[in-house]
């Protein structure tokens, strides 16, 4: 490992060949690879589902600067949203590795990086986002080496549930991904199931408005600048000369003046005896009854409904005195049950069911002062009432101990005896019984001594493989020369592979 980057990662990932080095013609190639944007061309989209849908969603944050501008915001918010790794048994060694497994994504660009790409494939395309979990073996439980993103224009999704992705480097090779080596995720998944999971992302819901008010902006913007015609403006009784000399001479003094001199209209002189007349035909205009500022108002609306965040990132509150403070109370919290809040949970879940250790666990956090401040005043409460329940003689302090842990206001490494092992788990917990190490008995049911706690993580590996405590563990963890060989004869070939990686790391 060398400044957090493994030399093994781009030797494992499928992304291998899109990263060449400047000896290998890297640079070159890259001279012809880059894309080149413009703005997506017309205001209907290609059917659903289809790559080239998919392709002028992505352009559509060249397409209209404020849509641009709060995909940003939404973006940045979560990558500079803090979380932090927890293990149930306290090992700081697979704490340390979980960090380094997100603060070196992308083979060391870093999670910011790494998120920020991730999410902008979630909002921008249907196909949605891809994640490459890298291991050291093809084997499902091997060692994970790192996590990639991948482009959603290279994942074709499958129907197949053990190889659910193909991708496509930038050499044209295709590589089939095992489900134990890909995240995906995509917003609002399809239903029908030959679209294989294939989403309707913010973008798709908003692209309508996002054109519009694009439209709305050019149009402004030509008007001002003098870069578009508006009107044809038809002259009789004036020479063609006559009106090209006049508009050169205004131009020349309007310029010399520094002002503004609009453009907007095409003249077209018509020859004639009759006194001068004009006739104006619109060629684009906004439409009687229009108000621009309405009209942008109700596209931010959309905009933040469509992400997922509250219309106040977007346009922030003003001119509305003491309310405003309480609004803006409001719709945070609102914005708690809002589209990227789904990602959060989906993001959490993926992590600890396919990627961490049993007992690590992956949340997201908050410095929030409101949130800390609410969770404190809960915490309060519970205690007076426990406190007053004791008082009561209801329950005794043990009792109340008890309660206090399984409620998560005192760690439970202040209890001596967990009397109610079972419990309660929400969507982020794991089970401390199959996450931990479990205690060995003897076939009358007497506790044996602990294991020896320089193969504990063998212990606990080798019961997660086998699904719970083995016949042979106590034997194996006593043995304080060689564990390996008793402990293959009860795996399989991947599965010892997988022991030995986990093990050797610890």
């Amino acid at each position: 490992m060398t400044n957090g980057i493994s030399p093994d990662i781009l030797k494992h990932s499928v992304t291998r060949d899109d990263h060449m080095s400047v000896a290998q013609g890297g640079a070159f190639l890259l001279q012809f690879t880059v894309p080149v944007y413009g703005p997506a061309g017309g205001s209907d989209l290609p059917a659903y589902w289809s790559p080239s849908r998919d392709q002028v969603l992505r352009l559509s944050i060249h397409l209209e600067s404020m849509w641009g501008s709060a995909l940003g915001k939404a973006i940045t918010k979560i990558a500079a949203q803090g979380w932090e790794i927890a293990d149930s048994d306290e090992s700081n060694l697979r704490v340390k590795r979980g960090q380094d497994l997100y603060l070196t994504a992308d083979n060391g660009a870093g999670w910011v990086t790494f998120i920020s790409r991730h999410l902008r494939d979630f909002l921008t395309t249907d196909n949605g986002a891809f994640v490459e979990i890298v291991r050291a073996s093809p084997a499902a439980g091997s060692k994970i080496l790192g996590l990639m993103h991948l482009d959603s224009m290279r994942c074709l999704r499958t129907a197949d549930p053990e190889i659910p992705v193909i991708y496509r480097d930038r050499m044209g090779g295709q590589h089939e991904m095992r489900a134990h080596e890909v995240l995906m995720f995509a917003d609002m998944a399809s239903p029908t199931e030959t679209f294989n999971g294939v989403g309707f992302c913010a973008t798709s819901r908003a692209y309508r408005t996002i054109y519009k008010l694009a439209a709305m902006e050019l149009y402004g913007y030509e008007k001002v600048s003098g870069s578009g015609a508006t009107s044809l403006e038809f002259v009789q009784g004036v020479t063609e000369a006559s009106l090209r000399s006049a508009l050169v001479t205004a131009e020349n003094q309007q310029v010399a003046k520094g002002a503004v001199y609009y453009k907007g209209s095409i003249v077209i002189p018509l020859l004639g005896d009759t006194p001068p007349n004009r006739t104006s035909i619109p060629l684009k205009s906004m439409g009687d009854g229009f108000e621009l500022e309405k009209e942008r108002d109700n596209a931010y609306l959309v905009y933040a409904n469509a992400i997922g965040i509250p219309v106040q990132d977007i346009k922030p509150l003003s001119g509305q005195g003491l309310g405003t403070g309480t609004q803006t109370v409001i719709l945070a919290e609102a914005e708690e049950g809002q589209g990227l809040a789904a990602w959060r949970k989906q993001w959490e879940h993926a992590q600890n069911e396919r990627v961490l250790p049993e007992t690590t666990t992956f949340s997201w956090s908050t410095n929030d002062i409101r949130d800390q401040k609410s969770k404190a005043d809960v915490s309060l409460v519970r205690a007076q009432a426990r406190a007053a329940q004791v008082g009561s003689q209801e329950i005794t302090p043990a009792q109340a101990l008890q309660i206090a842990v399984d409620a998560g206001d005192v760690p439970r490494e202040f209890l001596p005896v967990d009397q109610t092992p079972g419990g309660a788990l929400d969507d982020t917990e794991k089970p401390l019984v199959d996450a931990g190490v479990p205690v060995p008995t003897a076939p009358n049911g007497t506790p044996l001594p602990a294991a020896d706690p320089r193969f504990a993580d063998l212990h606990a590996a080798l019961a997660r493989l086998t699904g719970g405590p083995a016949a042979g563990v106590p034997q194996i963890a006593a043995k304080a020369r060689d564990p390996y060989a008793d402990v293959a004869e009860l795996l399989d070939e991947d599965e010892a592979v997988a022991l030995a990686d986990e093990v050797s790391d610890g």
